[in-house]
């Protein structure tokens, strides 16, 4: 037997307002998985990559379009190992 009318409005309507807030608390917990250029990201990697071979740049930016969080993460790295000695390749 199938389920009344307003039963299943109902249902669905409790659907979309749980879908709504999850949607809500990834994008409060993880702004960063929202892909927007950012001109200062990527003048940070062109900065944090210059000297090393273009591989690095190439996946610094990788890795900042997947999640920015981390990119940043690696270049403040990058940049702390550099004024703490020479950073080479390897």
């Amino acid at each position: 037997m199938s389920q009344p009318v307003s039963l299943r409005k109902t249902k669905h309507l409790a659907i979309n307002q749980q879908q709504q807030r999850q949607r809500q608390q990834r994008d409060y917990y993880y702004p960063e998985q929202n892909n927007v250029n950012d001109p200062l990201l990527d003048r940070k990697i062109e900065d944090v990559a210059s000297g090393l071979v273009p591989y690095y740049s190439n996946v610094l930016g990788k890795v900042a379009l997947s999640n920015k969080e981390n990119a940043l993460t690696i270049i403040s790295y990058i940049n702390a190992m550099r004024t703490e000695a020479n950073l080479s390749e390897n």
